[in-house]
């Protein structure tokens, strides 16, 4: 029906459909799944404040000082979960954990099904290579998706999830929270510890996804096992107090020179190092069935 301009409202609403339907096809999905199984949330960009504020009366790292504010301009996607067992094997044909039927620490899973646990006893270059091999399986190419390693700045703005506390749940994380220990008999350092906490930790890595997930869907962001970073550490990095995107030093420093940022704590190590600014150096091997890795997916809705 036109109207006395000769205006078709019927025609102008119909549209305005096409365009909101176009413009929604273009947002990318708040999470995918890959060909693998590996799921993945969507990360916005936004800011944060990134390392330790120097009021901190805790223990800390000199690395995580001064704390400024860092900009991610880009969103991305980041995997819900660490890697699998189960998913390393796929894509490499190889199984290195420690905490699996042919591992070292197999009498600690003794009839256990570890396919989803968490893959460690990985280097940081056999996270690379799993990513590359990833990204070159067809499905993935077809689809446009690329995967790499976080980098440190992405995965602590990840990790805190909007968050400003020493943990995303808060000031103290308690052992029905996360997969974390007492770094093999050691006092707990700190503040933050378990306190009257009658849950106890298991003493090994744990199925994926066993903890409840931070207020972005990831889980394990503390504990469980450490996770690799793409950037080399340099423990004076954040003293150039980069502004957008950080992607580390460009080499190591003479202190570590093949050292890697590693992220997030693992069963073994105390609270101390599960604290969403921690930030430490890991040589190539590191500690046994600790270090295993999540990764980054980039698409083309979001590059």
């Amino acid at each position: 029906m036109l109207s006395r301009c000769g205006f078709n409202l019927s025609a102008f609403l119909a549209l305005v459909l096409v365009g909101m339907t176009m413009a929604s096809a273009r947002q990318p999905a708040k999470s995918l799944t890959n060909s693998i199984g590996l799921e993945l949330a969507l990360i916005p960009a936004g800011e944060f404040d990134i390392g330790t504020p120097d009021s901190a009366k805790y223990n800390h790292w000199p690395s995580e000082k001064p704390q400024h504010r860092v900009k991610i301009t880009k969103a991305f996607y980041f995997g819900k979960f660490e890697v699998t067992q189960e998913q390393y094997e796929k894509v490499t044909g190889k199984n290195p954990s420690y905490f699996a039927s042919t591992g070292a620490y197999k009498d600690k899973v003794k009839d256990l099904d570890t396919r989803q646990f968490p893959v460690e006893g990985v280097t940081w270059e056999d996270a690379q290579a799993f990513c590359v091999k990833l990204s070159n399986l067809e499905a993935e190419k077809k689809a446009g998706r690329v995967y790499r390693l976080p980098t440190s700045a992405e995965w602590e703005y990840a990790c805190r999830a909007g968050t400003t506390t020493l943990f995303y749940s808060g000031a103290k994380v308690w052992f029905k929270e996360a997969n974390f220990g007492d770094g093999g008999g050691r006092p707990d350092v700190g503040l933050f510890g378990h306190g009257d906490d009658k849950d106890k930790p298991p003493g090994r890595t744990t199925k994926v996804g066993s903890y409840a997930p931070n207020p972005w869907g990831l889980y394990d962001m503390h504990g469980n096992v450490v996770e690799w970073c793409q950037d080399y550490f340099d423990p004076d990095y954040y003293q150039l107090k980069v502004k957008e995107d950080p992607q580390g030093p460009k080499i190591g420093s003479a202190f570590a020179p093949q050292a890697r940022v590693v992220r997030g704590g693992s069963w073994w190590t105390r609270t101390n190092y599960n604290r969403s600014a921690c930030r430490h150096p890991s040589g190539q091997v590191g500690g046994p069935g600790r270090i295993g890795f999540r990764v980054v997916c980039v698409t083309v809705g979001t590059r």
